[in-house]
């Protein structure tokens, strides 16, 4: 192989000529060409570009650098530059040959190629040949390798010495803190040797107790080798320290007495006031919910299955009871002249056992009612009954009854008319009327209000039991009175039954077309009995 430094000229067409004509045969190793001219054939052919095989029919030829083929005896290798070869040829004159050396190998695997690849390293840092990967075999590097090394540290850069002289250097190498410098049986410091006063090791507990400012000794603990810590009777790892956390619980160092004292102070604020310790305290089974008298110490509501109400607010008059399993309600005060009782649904409720009226109509309540007329009701001067008093919403059930009438008559030889009428589906009702008569041996029918003047005076009656009938069916319930426009009491009483609910009416008529009068006073007690 030649390699040529000087860049050849570019090559002259005009010398192959416009129109030459050649041919090609096959030969043995390589292809030629004939032509007429056979000492100058162009290296690019106008149709056929590229490098023109040397011809066949001579031998020793060479392709210049001009284009043309010469002849081996006028000519051959340059000689004014040099060129490199794999092998020496004594037909050479300027060319040098490629030699491998310890570190530069040459690489002739690849036709047309040479490659200069750098040798293995091997010692200290190996690496494969031609590769840029380099290792530092194991033990290699030794102390004389190291000492050799930026002994001093120049500033700024890593010193590769721990120790030394230099800026970027722990310290120098014969510093008296690395130095074999020690006291028997001491301890040294930055600038102090404590001196431990026995030599021989220590035991098993002991510590290290200073006795002074320079000298030490090996004890055994006060009280032995200590105590165990456990919870509840289970050890706990032993720790170097013991750590009280907790504002109510305080450790202080009580140097006069050689001791740690550990107070466990009493709460003052909210929570347990106390739970002491000893056992044959009575305090020890005790919670204590107030701090010092003062309530208020437990926050949060306690509930049903703690012992609790469960009840965060509780107004006058409230009452607990258990609406449910573990579980509290609270009832409000009733209203006035309400009594507790127990609903449809077995739970307790304010009931209006007694309900009061004032006036000629108002609604019953659901066990007893009292009623009184305000106010006279309207004279009446006819036969025709007309409603005084009625009680609304009378509900089904048994009823018991009774009127205390207080009513006047305008005409002595004049008396009343009364009925009872329930506006429901009544199954049964039976009822009387009594008054006190001016009769002595004999029924007289006239009211007497006044204090009796015969021996044996009656009372006189009538009844009836049929719902809404006149008393004595049309006779007359009473015939007068004794004194005209004064008082006089009928009483008017008995039971129905109905099944729906309705209105109690009493009706009130003149026996005869003269005006008699229902007065104000008059009083209903109405029970209901089942």
């Amino acid at each position: 192989m030649a390699i040529f430094r000087p860049k050849p000229p570019a090559p002259d067409y005009s010398r192959a000529g416009a129109n030459r004509n050649f041919s090609r045969t096959p030969a043995t190793d390589s292809q030629s060409f004939r032509s007429e001219i056979q000492r100058q054939i162009p290296v690019f052919g106008e149709q056929s570009p590229g490098l023109v095989p040397a011809p066949t029919t001579a031998s020793g030829w060479f392709l210049r650098d001009d284009g043309t083929w010469v002849a081996g005896a006028g000519g051959g290798a340059p000689t004014t530059v040099d060129y490199l070869v794999r092998t020496a040829d004594a037909g050479l004159s300027a060319e040098r040959v490629v030699t491998d050396t310890a570190s530069i190998i040459w690489d002739w695997s690849t036709g047309g190629q040479s490659k200069a690849e750098r040798a293995a390293l091997t010692g200290h840092v190996t690496a494969s040949q031609n590769s840029n990967s380099t290792t530092i075999a194991s033990g290699v590097v030794t102390d004389t390798h190291v000492a050799a090394a930026n002994k001093d540290g120049v500033a700024g850069t890593a010193s590769m010495r721990t120790l030394g002289t230099g800026a970027q250097q722990a310290c120098a190498g014969d510093d008296s803190r690395l130095s074999d410098d020690r006291t028997a049986s001491g301890l040294r410091t930055a600038s102090t040797v404590v001196s431990v006063s026995a030599a021989s090791a220590p035991t098993s507990g002991q510590v290290l107790t200073a006795t002074g400012g320079t000298a030490a000794t090996w004890q055994t603990p006060a009280g032995g080798s200590g105590h165990t810590i456990q919870d509840e009777g289970t050890p706990l790892t032993a720790r170097a320290n013991l750590n009280f956390v907790g504002g109510r619980i305080e450790a202080t160092d009580d140097s006069g007495a050689g001791a740690t004292k550990v107070t466990v102070s009493t709460p003052t604020g909210t929570g347990f006031a106390h739970i002491t310790s000893d056992a044959e305290d009575a305090a020890a089974i005790k919670v204590d919910l107030a701090e010092n008298g003062t309530p208020g110490h437990v926050t949060g509501v306690l509930d049903e299955t703690n012992g609790g109400t469960g009840q965060s607010t509780l107004t006058k008059g409230d009452l607990i009871y258990a609406n449910a399993a573990n579980t509290f309600a609270k009832l409000g005060i009733g209203a006035s002249d309400t009594v507790l009782m127990t609903d449809a649904t077995g739970l307790p409720a304010w009931t209006m056992l007694l309900t009061k009226i004032s006036g000629s109509s108002g609604a019953a309540g659901n066990y007893m009612t009292w009623q009184t007329l305000s106010s006279n009701a309207a004279a009446n001067a006819t036969t025709t009954v007309a409603a005084v008093m009625t009680t609304t919403g009378v509900g089904s059930g048994t009823w018991a009854f009774k009127y205390l009438i207080r009513y006047q008559s305008s005409v002595t030889t004049t008396g009343v008319f009364f009925s009872i009428d329930h506006g429901g589906t009544v199954s049964m009702m039976v009822y009387h009327m009594t008054f006190v008569s001016t009769g002595g041996a004999a029924a007289t029918g006239v009211a007497d209000q006044v204090s009796g003047t015969n021996a044996g005076q009656l009372v006189e009656g009538k009844s009836a039991r049929t719902d809404n009938a006149t008393v004595a069916g049309g006779h007359t319930a009473s015939a007068g009175v004794d004194t005209i426009n004064a008082d006089c009491l009928m009483v008017l009483e008995g039971i129905f039954t109905c099944s729906t609910s309705g209105s109690l009416i009493l009706n009130h008529a003149s026996e005869t077309a003269n005006s008699t009068q229902v007065m104000a006073g008059t009083t209903l007690e109405l029970r209901k009995v089942a």
